[in-house]
């Protein structure tokens, strides 16, 4: 701590000197903190005593000067990633850095989601997924997080206006929390991760407008100077300070670029006074809806998807938008929106827009996409407005805050959904029928850990555990643990009966007979006796092989002969000659 009051002091007296500091950490690698050594926020806990802060580079330069660049060392950089690969464990790597340490003073920007959400990848490569659901005007990749196991689908939204871009490090910390908890089955705020990721798939688009998004943050350094004039066209003062900027790079707002219904989007064009006929830097309709690149390519992925909700994150005053009309074409529907919206105020504190508020501007929300979402795929979309309205914009500095209320905000939205289970069926059936006894199955809460058993029947054996056409197990009894429906065939096969035998008995020794199942790759051998050779394999007194050792296919219960022939004896010596007698030519002397 001592030392951090040192570091602390030298930053004010180089400020005051009017010195400019470069501090560049040389450590930066992730570090896990033990489970009770965080903040609520997140944030490592200060122990009061021998604290360590992390190693950095300090570099100082005079008023006006760059700082001088350290020639990089790249023999050594190369050894130090050679040995951190080296390190890398195979298991995930926990808590990343991702938008935790960033100071309060700093916007999160295009570049830093993007580096969060490949070190997110990198970090959970079997949880996480990382693809593009389009381009912006500007042709920057619309980049998306997937995240889970189930089927049915959540989609997460954010920075669809560009000056509300804190929704997107809070998306971004969203999905870290969850592939944390999940790997670690924990909970957020008491609501378990895996129950949720192991039936669904969240989609996380963090940032769908990021060329209004580095509009808003850097002004027009950030763009072709030839574009400067038009921009400034599109604001009410000729300044450089776009922060109040909602649209895209070309003047759109994409949350009044679709059509809830035929009309939606006209009304909001032309019953709205408020609303510009011209880009602007908020409220523009734009001339058609889905005319922007942006606003097209979610709408395409919302309606591909078969999401089974959509949650998209705001800023601006605390409030759930959720209703649009449900009551009057399907009131199911209704009850089912109003419930997740309630579920989601409860938890968060954020008021739930009424819907008469909406009977009496109707003309406002009709482009909007939750709008949208509601009236023509009938799926519930909640807009998150997670601040109060402000003058600027929601800083970094808020984020502690937001992060407290809306947390398990979408963990709570999933748990609302009819299609949300707490308990699942493992379904156990048997090939063929008359196979064996399966036993085991039923219905589970989640999480239980069972045991199945297959017994073949007498003629049978067990071969496997199938789920599709996919083998689970060879093994008879098997042990799962219930996260979700499962289906599993045990597999028997037909047993066969290989009899072997000798012609004549004692002409050898026979191997390879038995019970095989069928389509077995069964090897038969005849071994001779002394004074006998092997001649032949017969079956129903035809030869079936001549060789000794016999492989083929079991496909029927066979009955096979070896047969063997004796050896002639042999001749005794000097019983050869040349037709007998004692050698003499006969006769006397």
């Amino acid at each position: 701590m001592a030392r951090l009051k040192s570091v602390i002091l030298l930053l004010v007296i180089f400020s005051l000197a009017g010195l400019a500091l470069i501090i560049e950490p040389v450590n930066t690698a992730p570090v896990d903190f033990p489970s009770g050594d965080r903040d609520q926020y997140g944030q490592a806990e200060d122990s009061g005593e021998g604290d360590e802060i992390a190693i950095a580079r300090i570099t100082v330069a005079l008023p006006g000067e760059e700082p001088a660049e350290e020639p990089e060392d790249e023999e050594g950089d190369k050894e130090e990633e050679e040995k951190a690969a080296a390190a890398k464990p195979s298991s995930p790597a926990g808590v990343l850095y991702s938008v935790y340490p960033l100071p309060a003073s700093t916007i999160y920007t295009y570049e830093q989601m993007v580096k969060d959400l490949k070190s997110l990848q990198a970090a959970y490569p079997d949880l996480i997924s990382l693809g593009s659901i389009g381009s912006s005007v500007e042709g920057r990749p619309l980049w998306s997080l997937t995240m889970g196991k189930g089927k049915k689908k959540v989609l997460l939204t954010g920075a669809t206006h560009a000056r509300e871009w804190l929704t997107t490090p809070l998306l971004v910390r969203t999905a870290e929390t969850y592939a944390r908890e999940y790997y670690r089955n924990g909970s957020v705020d008491g609501y378990p991760v895996r129950p949720v990721l192991d039936q669904y798939t969240l989609v996380f688009v963090p940032m769908q407008n990021p060329d209004g998004v580095i509009l808003s943050q850097r002004g027009l350094a950030a763009v072709d100077p030839s574009r400067h004039e038009e921009l400034l066209a599109m604001k009410p003062l000729r300044t450089d300070d776009f922060t109040r900027w909602k649209a895209n790079i070309r003047g759109v707002d994409l949350n009044r670029q679709h059509s809830a219904g035929p009309n939606g989007w006209t009304m909001v064009r032309d019953l709205n006074p408020d609303n510009p006929r011209k880009p602007w830097y908020e409220n523009y309709p734009g001339p058609a809806p889905e005319s922007e690149p942006e606003s097209r390519a979610l709408a395409n992925l919302i309606r591909q998807s078969s999401f089974e909700l959509v949650l998209t994150y705001h800023s601006s005053g605390e409030y759930l938008f959720w209703y649009y009309f449900q009551d009057e074409y399907n009131v199911a529907n209704y009850q089912r929106d109003l419930k997740i919206a309630q579920a989601i105020s409860a938890y968060s504190g954020y008021g739930i827009h009424p819907r008469e508020a909406l009977h009496n501007r109707v003309r406002n929300f009709g482009a909007h996409l939750t709008a949208w979402a509601v009236h023509n795929l009938k799926i519930p979309c909640i807009t998150v407005e997670i601040g109060r309205y402000t003058a600027s914009y929601l800083k970094m500095a808020d984020l502690p805050g937001i992060w407290q209320k809306t947390r398990a905000l979408p963990l709570v939205a999933i748990r609302n959904l009819p299609s949300y289970r707490t308990s699942f069926n493992i379904t156990l059936a048997k090939e063929p029928a008359a196979g064996g006894k399966v036993q085991g199955g039923g219905t589970f809460p989640y999480g239980t850990t069972i045991t199945i058993i297959a017994t073949p029947n007498p003629g049978y054996v067990f071969d496997c555990w199938k789920e599709g056409n996919k083998v689970v197990s060879k093994a008879a009894e098997l042990q799962l643990t219930v996260t979700g429906d499962r289906s599993l065939t045990a597999c028997f096969v037909e047993t066969l009966e290989l009899v072997l035998t000798a012609s004549p008995e004692q002409g050898g020794e026979l191997q390879g007979g038995g019970i095989y199942p069928r389509g077995s790759e069964v090897t038969v051998k005849a071994i001779p006796r002394e004074g006998y050779r092997f001649k032949e394999w017969q079956e129903n007194g035809a030869t079936v092989s001549t060789e000794a050792e016999y492989t083929f296919i079991l496909k029927a219960s066979r009955s096979l002969i070896a047969i063997f022939e004796e050896l002639p004896p042999p001749e005794e010596p000097g019983n050869g000659g040349n037709g007998g007698g004692d050698g003499g030519s006969g006769g006397e002397s």
